[in-house]
């Protein structure tokens, strides 16, 4: 009987052994993964968790932990913050590389916020409830894995984690009308890593559009708390930025040829650039404006490094098709097909 105890004693703790180590070769364990869109797609040990210390997170759209026997980050864990109009599941692609480079599930996470639907992308602002829930977020992880946090952030997610970490006053209100809600101060002691991809740190010039333009310019989005350049959110946010550096390490990945944050104004519609629609020849970069007061609207305040993707090959190959289908191009692949550039950036600096 002895014999047959230690025999299952062995056997128990070899699954344990084999499932700690499999996890470094990242999906041994059962992949919780990412849900369907706005699905919240939480492991079930890190609701839990959110359930008895972020009960307003638990529920939310979002992914990320492990699963049983293995719940523990060994690495700094990932977060994933998207843009405006978009879902946590939209970095679906981007997680599979740090799974391919030996990240496991739980150290890989994501939270949604905003509103979501056809026109809401010029209905969402610096909203100081979705600021608040991002920063909680950031919170809930950093103190689930008991680890410092890399941040990943996409377009509109950037200036949001950024004034997230940086704390001060938020609004709720698009024109920053009525009280302010004081977020606390700066977080960014905790943050190891902060990657800004093809966001508008410095405002977008198409909030200035006179032309089809002002469907987007007269909108929420461009009003003062939102993309507008001066006055307002933006001018805090750059004022906070440069006297607080937001991470350890701070990088942006960014290009000239971005139709999201460098168009001027527009066509016929709110989604078709001046020089877009369907044709790739009539692509004109001298139509696109991405600097405000000479610096290009993606670089972050005391970055440590701009990643810049401008070359031919970037646009060819990687542009065309979502550009023939949904008039979308490099603002999206500039998430998209960075993945081993932002795997990099994360691994290099810990």
């Amino acid at each position: 009987m002895k014999k047959l105890l230690s025999i299952t004693t062995l056997v128990l703790s070899l699954v344990l052994i084999s499932c700690k180590s499999t996890s470094e070769n990242s999906l041994s364990c059962n992949d919780p993964g990412v849900g369907t869109l706005a699905e919240s797609a939480f492991s079930q040990n890190f609701k839990s968790y959110l359930q008895a210390n972020y009960p307003d997170l638990a529920n939310s759209e979002g992914w990320g932990g492990g699963v049983p026997g293995c719940e523990t980050a060994s690495r700094n864990p990932v977060i994933f913050i998207h843009g405006n109009n978009d879902y946590s599941q939209s970095w679906q692609t981007i997680r599979q590389y740090f799974l391919n480079n030996g990240y496991t599930p739980a150290e890989l996470y994501a939270i949604g916020w905003g509103n979501k639907g056809t026109g809401e992308n010029l209905n969402n602002f610096h909203k100081a409830e979705w600021i608040g829930k991002i920063r909680r977020f950031i919170e809930a992880v950093k103190n689930y894995t008991g680890k410092n946090v890399n941040i990943i952030s996409h377009s509109m997610g950037v200036t949001m984690t950024m004034k997230a970490i940086l704390g001060g006053n938020a609004y709720d209100t698009y024109d920053r009308s009525g009280g302010a809600t004081n977020l606390g101060s700066p977080i960014s002691s905790y943050i190891k890593v902060f990657i800004g991809i093809a966001g508008g740190v410095r405002g977008v010039n198409l909030c200035d559009a006179t032309g089809y333009g002002i469907i987007y310019s007269s909108s929420y989005n461009c009003n003062v708390n939102g993309f507008k350049k001066t006055g307002g959110f933006i001018t805090d946010l750059i004022s906070l930025a440069n006297s607080t550096k937001i991470a350890s390490k701070v990088f942006s990945i960014l290009s000239s040829h971005d139709e999201i944050i460098c168009t001027k104004d527009y066509k016929s519609d709110y989604i078709t650039p001046t020089w877009g629609g369907d044709d790739l020849s009539q692509y004109n970069p001298s139509e696109l404006l991405c600097e405000v007061s000479g610096i290009h609207t993606s670089r972050i305040p005391q970055e440590d490094q701009t990643y810049t993707y401008d070359q031919n090959s970037f646009i060819s190959t990687f542009t065309y098709n979502l550009w023939k289908s949904y008039h979308l191009g490099n603002h999206f692949a500039l998430r998209d097909e960075t993945g081993s550039t932002q795997v990099n950036i994360i691994i290099n600096n810990q």
